[in-house]
């Protein structure tokens, strides 16, 4: 068995410790063994040891002291003075830099630079230096290897490794770690510098195939630079290595000695590399064989695939003959005389069964018998033995050609008389004309247009990525004159017509359209097309302010609401992608592909083509129109535009003050960054969301001028330190004729502190503004995502603009103030987000998820490029050393300048969209990068602040040891308390460390030998004991003294080695778990002497490593919890010892490895090495676990160690590190870290009370001690912000009650989780305090509502939960899911109890969403009747009893087809209000549940009610209800309970702009109302005058509403009003006065 405790380190040399893995290396042995036979060879220098340090280290610690203390020229006058006396002086800046490296002092290693650059300054005094090759060796296998590239390159060029005399010990050393496969990258960017390629000194192959292997593109760039004889090799060498004779590929790795199987290649991802790189070196695909192949190769299978797919979903156009003649044409002009293709081409038929055509090919190509499949050549001889030959070849009708009949496609009628066919250019503008127009017949509502291509592939071109486009199509559909429109441009012949200009207005017309939104599917496909074609088109195709991409739209759907698809269900696989397969999803049949493959070259078209053509654009409004009916009838929220970004957008730091400014919508926030307190928040942009800030210090004041500006307004402000909570409008919102995206305040006037600005936009213009705004110069004619103005050397301004294609310009501005470009570079593939400069830097981060590092003087130099983020950069800072980068994958992420790819440090939010934005409060010393603080807005709300800082720990140091015996060396440690340590020896000794001063603790030489023990330590303060266990079954019990406490051996007749000692919590240190081989475990109570046995447990279940991780006892029920190596947590019951419930395999075969109790909720944790924690409660009555929650710490954390409560701690390993992080609901912060060389290596924790945290391990045989006080970064505030951040994507409910005397407010989202807050509103104090995080829900939650002390949830997924508070704590209580899913997590009710699922469920399919819940009480005591209402029109009453925690489905009831969204309950009379889609309100009577349920139904709206709400009118005889719909409009009607009949008393149509979400009752003759129009409208009924009449309007500040409530106040005679979606928003309503304020 390969056990943990049985890891050891052996290294012999910390001079050889590669830092790289957490075993003992092959490398580290071998190494060693060149080092002695280099140590044998005659040195000259024989009066230092290479090793012997001795001498000089009060010297270094003197300089590490000055050089900590910023006194440089102490240092450097002290280091000089040591080098010029020393006869070897290169020899002695070796043992420097050896000494600093092998200290696991990170802090030293800050040496490295600093001693580099300072020897370069006093080379000359050693002109001739003569290094042994000791010196040499380990100068490359030890400091060069640990060095970045800068100081790799300083390196080489002190110790002189280019000469000639010490070129052939590179080339040796470099061929060994070929050979050894060691540090490939490091290898290659030695050869780079050495320059060894270049000079065939090193085989070009060994070096890139490992690279290529392991798909280091970025270094194998590097490493090839601009040489083209260097990029023709790589290229030949990826042609050979994709060859598909295997003998080549053989012979490339044996000449590279790389022994891999030939099937573990990656071909799809080299082949794509491949593509990239031929497009960047310009060779013609022609020089590669294979390359040209295997494209070849991929375009037959498309065009196979094509006519097979079109052959079996679509049929007819007219021409099928000729259509055939046509695809055969291409195949055989395709394949030519490639044999291969032909052999490839035939398999291809055999695959679709199609033996026939087959042989048909075969024997056109003179194919013979070997090189045919079975099939083919059986089929061949039954052919010659009935004599039936064909003279000529043709594809014969088969299986895979069978064509189905038109009513098995979806092919809508389009009449050729509506065609226009454009292929002259005076025709282009009088058909965009007419589409243009087209938004008159529609008023406000833009119009659909349809987009398509349609392409064609010449193989005679030099590459085969290239699609020719022959026509494009539009089509659009004008529902009130019942009138269709289609156009065709034929391309071929208007590109001889167009020029530049002309096809980049055609295109700006097309997709940046005012007038219509232009529907397109895969348009990044389309784009491609159209620009490889056509570039003068890329800027209007890149910017695409039209266009709408319905593969996104697909995707979206299918992930969120797959209901509003009609045939989502019907043998449907959401996964499946394509045109095709969305218009079976919405209209029940595959689109008409019969001519996808037709000859597109071809003039004149057929009219079956044109036909075919404008099917795919007239498809797409089919598409958008079917897609807003089903949303508006569904009732889900929905919008062509983009989907909303995230609230914060703005982030600026205004330094000498420390105050940040956040734009949040249109509001400005301010934060005191010393208190971290919010100032204040006030709107500046009225109509506009806050993009940016530009600030100016006024001069000898206390004072700021500040310019925020948003889409195509700005408005300039004054900040002053005098008033901090107030800003000052100087200038109100002004508009800009453009986007603007960057400002720069160049002037600011003495007298009238007016400023003057330059504004960047979109469209690549100059904007000034001095009093009034002025367009000064309009620059290239492209379109920006990004700019930056700022002064470079002597105060000149330089304009930076990145483009939506990769480009970077760089504009001067001149004495004239005019701008004159300067540089430009295209290092992005893809639009550039994000530019920053600071100090001659300049940095770009774009769509293509690079960093690009540039040095900035007179032009641009590369310094760094490496991918950075898994989605979209958004924005980038800058330090003297480091980059900062955010993005939209949730991170913010700290690099190196001469990064390639590692990075330093991570910061992100669980569950968040996106960074938007960041700014950086710098300490006083700006090239000291520790009190760095970093100040981020994110997608959920939040202002967050993090310090570079927190992670580094404050010391880390060896402990020496003082060893009795020779030879002997650690096994084994752990914390006694505080600081106290009792290490294990290999010898059997136990070692007592207390303050670095070790002692004898226990001589167990005779009774511990064999290297071998296990300890643990109790946990009650009262009393600390050690229990050891051996190898030869024996217990020892130590108190802190070393005494034997109590003593024993495990008697058995098997084996009792001991594999685990455990401690029972909550037993007075009074009972020890051990176990022993084969799982058997035993709890002995060993306050008694000897020890008693009291329990022997049931044994563990199979499994190879057979005993437990983690215990804990639970004393009140008398049960016993295990997590074992097998990942299971199992509970014995101590009554019988059996394993009375088990959860299997909870955190996988890695095991789990700690089980707690949080003291604050009393609910069970357990974590594991598959990176999961599971949040448990315990039934009382059941004893049984009930699983509550799953979570995470990263993506990256696969090993979670240790649970720590008070704080709420887990301490986690990654590779090479030791982590600590915090379990904050949404921020999951690292707090330490330390390089300790992984988990498996032993270690202990221990946090004190003044959170000072200990972590120890063992490492090459020694001991090392690292600490961090904890204190500081644990008490303050991640989140700037007043209102906590509440979801980081739209919220769908929210509810409000009141428990103990305090307002709570619960709300569920798309994001799956619900969170709880206890708030208070005053008008200048309002609080918000965040309680708990819940996370059960597998998808979006829908409704919740609270009653007594429990609140019910549902959502999507058919699910259903209740949960339970006491005293701010939230448990889960009941679950039910209309089809349980098997999980890969257990627990929670009868969640995997798929044999207790009621029966009276006959519902089919996983996709029915519950949409509302209402609840009220019976009249047995903890007995409630719930009803829900569903996306498949049942409305389904529960009953659920609080001492089972079950959901008993009761009854079902229904009223119409439509889906039902939203519940009420009237309970007095126990009625249930119901309302759906199709504007029905129905009144159930469950008065009685022993018979079903009489109802009555009411036509109110014209669409979907939205929502409803009930007052009493008279109490038990008349109710009044008041609804909103997607109409817009608000209906008041009436109920008689006691003659059950409706009546409508008030309607007003159209009274929301758009539909109407929420709707409240504030008594019974006044309500209010919200629609997404953000406007909260207040209602008065005047019932003498029978009228319903609106008495105010307030405009809201969150967009996409979806909900609302509210609750009242008696103290303040106010209500307040939560309204909530795109975030949250709290209105206070003034009851006395009739007034809104915010």
């Amino acid at each position: 068995m390969n056990h943990d405790f049985f890891d050891t380190d052996n290294d012999e040399n910390v001079l050889f410790d590669s830092d790289t893995s957490t075993e003992n290396s092959e490398h580290v042995k071998k190494s060693q063994t060149i080092l002695h036979e280099y140590q044998k060879k005659p040195s000259n220098i024989q009066s230092d040891s290479p090793y012997n340090f001795n001498d000089y280290l009060e010297i270094y610690e003197r300089i590490y002291t000055f050089h900590t203390q910023g006194e440089h020229q102490k240092w450097q006058g002290l280091f000089d003075d040591i080098i010029k006396q020393s006869t070897t002086p290169y020899k002695l800046l070796y043992m420097f830099l050896d000494h600093t490296l092998s200290t696991t002092n990170n802090k030293k290693h800050r040496l490295i630079i600093p001693l580099i650059e300072q020897f370069k300054q006093i080379k000359n005094y050693d002109q001739n230096p003569h290094l042994d090759d000791t010196i040499k060796y380990n100068i490359l296998s030890k400091i060069c290897r640990r060095c970045i590239f800068s100081q790799l390159e300083s390196i080489v060029d002190i110790f002189d490794l280019r000469s000639t005399d010490n070129r052939q010990l590179v080339i040796d050393f470099i061929n060994e770690q070929i050979e050894q496969h060691q540090d490939i990258i490091f290898i290659s960017q030695m050869t780079k510098i050495l320059k060894l390629l270049e000079i065939d000194a090193i085989q070009f192959e060994k070096i890139v195939l490992p690279l290529i292997l392991k798909l280091q593109w970025e270094t194998i760039r590097f490493v090839v630079g601009d040489d083209k004889i260097l990029q023709r090799k790589l290229l030949k060498t990826i042609d050979d290595l994709i060859s598909t004779d295997e003998t080549t590929v053989r012979q490339l790795f044996s000449q590279c000695l790389i022994n891999t199987n030939t099937n573990f290649i990656d071909t799809r991802s080299v082949k794509r590399a491949a593509r990239k790189l031929l497009k960047q070196y310009d060779f013609s695909l022609h020089e590669f064989p294979n390359l040209a192949a295997q494209e070849k190769l991929s375009f037959l299978k498309t065009l196979f695939v094509r006519k097979y797919l079109e052959n079996k979903n679509g049929g007819g156009g007219g021409d099928d003959d000729g259509d055939d003649e046509s695809w055969k044409e291409q195949i055989t002009e395709l394949i030519h005389d490639n044999h291969d293709l032909q052999v490839k081409l035939v398999d291809l038929f055999v695959d679709y069964t199609d033996i026939d055509s087959a042989v048909e090919w075969a024997r056109f190509y003179n194919l013979e018998d070997f090189e045919l499949s079975v099939q083919v050549k059986f089929r061949r001889q039954e052919i010659l033995q009935d004599d039936i030959t064909s003279q000529s070849y043709s594809l014969k009708s088969s299986t895979w050609l069978t064509k189905q009949s038109e009513d098995n496609i979806y092919k809508p009628t389009v009449l050729a008389s509506d065609i226009v066919y454009i292929e002259v250019d005076s025709d282009v503008d009088s058909f965009l004309n007419r589409l243009e127009c087209a938004r008159c017949d529609v008023g406000s509502h833009l119009p659909f247009v349809g987009f398509d291509c349609e392409t064609f592939m010449d193989p005679t071109q030099r590459t085969l990525n290239s699609q020719i486009v022959s026509i494009i199509q539009l089509a659009s559909s004008i529902l009130s004159r019942d009138q269709s429109l289609y156009g065709i441009f034929d391309m071929l012949a208007l590109r001889l017509q167009f020029d530049m200009k002309t096809l980049a207005e055609f295109a700006q017309r097309l997709f940046c359209s005012h007038d219509f939104i232009l529907l397109t599917y895969n348009y990044a496909g389309d784009t491609s097309f159209l620009i490889e074609n056509y570039p003068s088109m890329s800027d209007a195709l890149m910017q695409g302010t039209a266009v709408i991409d319905l593969f996104r739209v697909q995707q979206y759907i299918c992930e969120h609401y797959p209901e509003v698809f009609p045939y989502h269900n019907v043998s449907a696989n959401l996964k499946s992608r394509g045109l095709s397969e969305l218009v079976r999803l919405c209209f029940g049949k595959p689109l008409d592909k019969s001519l996808q493959t037709s000859d597109w070259r071809k003039r004149p078209l057929k009219k079956s083509q044109l036909i075919y053509s404008v099917l795919d654009a007239r498809v797409l409004v089919d598409i958008a129109m079917l897609i807003e009916e089903r949303t508006r009838t569904l009732q889900i929220s929905w919008s062509w535009s983009d989907f909303k970004g995230a609230p914060v957008t703005a982030i600026k730091v205004l330094p000498k003050h420390r105050i940040c400014l956040a734009g949040t919508g249109p509001y400005v926030l301010a934060f005191d960054l010393t208190t971290n307190q919010q100032l204040l928040q006030e709107k500046i942009l009225v109509d506009s969301v806050v993009h940016g800030f530009e600030a100016r210090q006024i001069i000898n004041d206390s004072s700021y001028i500040i310019v925020v500006f948003g889409q195509r307004t700005f408005s300039i402000i004054q900040w002053s330190s005098i008033s901090p909570s107030v800003l000052k409008t100087i200038i109100p919102q002004t508009q800009c004729p453009s986007w603007i995206i960057s400002a720069l305040i160049v002037h600011l006037d003495p007298s009238t502190q007016l400023p003057t600005i330059l504004f960047g936009t979109a469209l690549n213009q100059i904007y000034r503004y001095n009093k009034s705004l002025e367009l000064i110069q309009s620059l290239n004619y492209t379109t920006l995502y990004s700019s930056c103005l700022f002064h470079h050397t002597n105060e000149t301004v330089i304009f930076a603009a990145g483009t939506v294609f990769g480009e970077l310009f760089l504009y001067e501005q001149d004495s004239n103030n005019y701008f004159h470009e300067k540089t430009n570079v295209s290092d992005h593939n893809g639009a550039i987000f994000g530019i920053t400069y600071y100090n001659n830097l300049l940095c770009t981060v774009g769509d293509d998820r690079t960093v690009k590092l540039y040095k900035f003087q007179d032009s641009l130099e590369l310094l760094s490029s490496f991918f950075a983020h898994d989605a979209r950069i958004w924005q980038s800072s800058l330090t003297s050393t480091n980059i900062l980068t955010c993005g939209e994958d949730s991170s913010i992420r700290l690099w190196s300048h001469k990064s390639t790819g590692e990075i330093l440090r991570s910061f992100s939010v669980h569950r968040c969209k996106s960074v938007w934005c960041m700014d950086i409060l710098r300490g006083d010393d700006d090239d000291d990068d520790k009190s760095l603080i970093i100040i981020s807005g994110w997608s959920d709300g939040g202002v967050r602040r993090y310090h570079l800082d927190d992670v580094p720990i404050d010391s880390h140091r060896t402990i020496l040891l003082n060893k009795s015996l020779e030879n002997d060396f650690p096994r084994n440690i752990i914390f006694f308390n505080t600081l106290i340590m009792i290490v294990y020896m290999n010898s059997g000794q136990l070692l007592k460390i207390d303050k670095d001063n070790t002692t004898l603790f226990y001589d167990g030489r005779n009774t511990l030998k064999n290297g071998y023990a296990k300890m643990s330590m109790s946990n009650d303060e009262n009393e600390y004991l050690l229990a050891v266990g051996s190898l030869n079954g024996f217990v020892f019990i130590f108190d802190h003294n070393g005494i034997i406490k109590n003593q024993f051996q495990i008697e058995t007749n098997k084996n009792n080695k001991i594999l685990q000692i455990l401690w029972l919590n909550n037993t007075s240190s009074s009972k020890l778990l051990v176990c022993i081989p084969d799982g058997i475990m035993f709890v002995y109570n060993i306050s008694n002497q000897p020890a008693i046995l009291e329990h022997r447990l049931e044994v563990l279940p199979e499994f190879e490593q057979r005993w437990p991780n983690t215990c804990l006892y639970l004393q009140q029920y008398n049960i016993l919890l295990v997590g074992d190596r097998q990942g299971n947590i199992l509970s014995y019951d101590l009554n019988n010892n059996l394993i009375y419930q088990k959860v299997e395999r909870l955190h996988g075969i890695n095991g789990t490895s700690s089980l707690d109790i949080d003291k604050n909720t009393n609910l069970i944790r357990s974590c594991g090495r598959d990176g999961y924690i599971n949040i448990f409660s315990i039934n009382n009555d059941q004893r049984q676990l009930i699983h509550q929650s799953t979570c995470t710490i990263t993506s990256d954390i696969t090993w979670l160690d240790r649970l720590i409560d008070n704080p709420s701690l887990v301490t986690c390993f990654t590779t090479n590190n030791f982590c600590l992080y915090t379990l904050d609901d949404q921020t999951k912060r690292r707090l330490m870290q330390v390089e300790c060389g992984g988990g498996h290596r032993n270690h202990d924790f221990y946090l004190d009370k003044n959170f000072n945290a200990y972590f120890v391990y063992i490492r090459n045989k020694q001991v090392y001690l690292a600490e961090k006080n904890l204190m500081r970064i644990l008490n303050e505030s991640t989140c700037l912000s007043i209102i906590p951040p509440t979801h980081g994507t739209e919220i769908r409910c929210v509810k409000l009650f009141q428990s103990n005397n305090h307002f709570h407010m619960i709300t569920g989202s798309e994001d799956t989780q619900i969170k709880l807050f206890t708030f208070q509103t005053e008008k200048f104090n309002s609080e918000c305090e965040h309680i708990s995080t819940l996370q059960s829900h597998l998808s979006a939650v829908c409704d919740i509502i609270v009653i007594d002390n429990l609140f019910f949830s549902c959502g999507a997924r058919a699910q259903l939960f209740a949960w339970q508070m006491k005293n701010n704590i939230v448990i889960r209580t009941g679950y039910f899911m209309l089809h349980p899913l098997r999980r890969r997590h257990g627990g929670g009710g009868n969640i995997n109890d798929e044999t207790k699922k009621d029966n009276h469920d006959e519902d089919h399919g996983l996709d029915v969403r519950f949409t509302s819940v209402a609840a009220m009480s019976l009249a047995e005591n903890g007995n409630y009747l719930l009803f829900v209402t569903g996306s498949d029109a049942i409305l389904r009453v529960f009953r659920y009893t609080t001492v089972s925690n079950r959901f008993s489905l009761i009854q079902t009831c229904s009223h119409s087809e439509y889906c039902q969204l939203r519940v009420k309950v009237y309970s007095n009379s126990s009625i249930a209000f119901v309302s759906s889609t199709d504007g029905l309100l129905c009144a159930y009577d469950f008065s009685s549940l022993d018979s079903s349920s009489r109802s009555t139904t009411f036509k109110v709206h014209q669409s979907g009610i939205n929502d409803f709400d009930i007052i009493e009118i008279n109490q038990n005889n008349l109710l009044r209800l008041a609804s909103v719909g997607d109409d817009g409009s608000v209906h008041v009607s009436s109920f008689d309970i006691k003659n059950w009949i409706w009546k409508r008393e008030y309607s007003k149509d159209c009274i929301h702009q758009s539909p109407a979400t929420g709707i409240r009752f504030l008594n019974s003759t006044s309500f209010i109302s919200i629609g997404i129009d953000q406007r909260l409208k207040l209602w008065t009924i005047k019932n003498d005058e029978q009228v319903l009449e609106l008495t105010k309007n307030y405009l809201v500040d969150i967009r996409d509403i979806l909900s609302m409530d509210m609750i009242f106040c008696d103290k303040k005679r106010e209500f307040t009003i939560v309204i909530v979606g795109a975030g949250v928003q709290t209105v206070q309503f003034d009851l006395t006065n009739c007034l809104f304020y915010s």
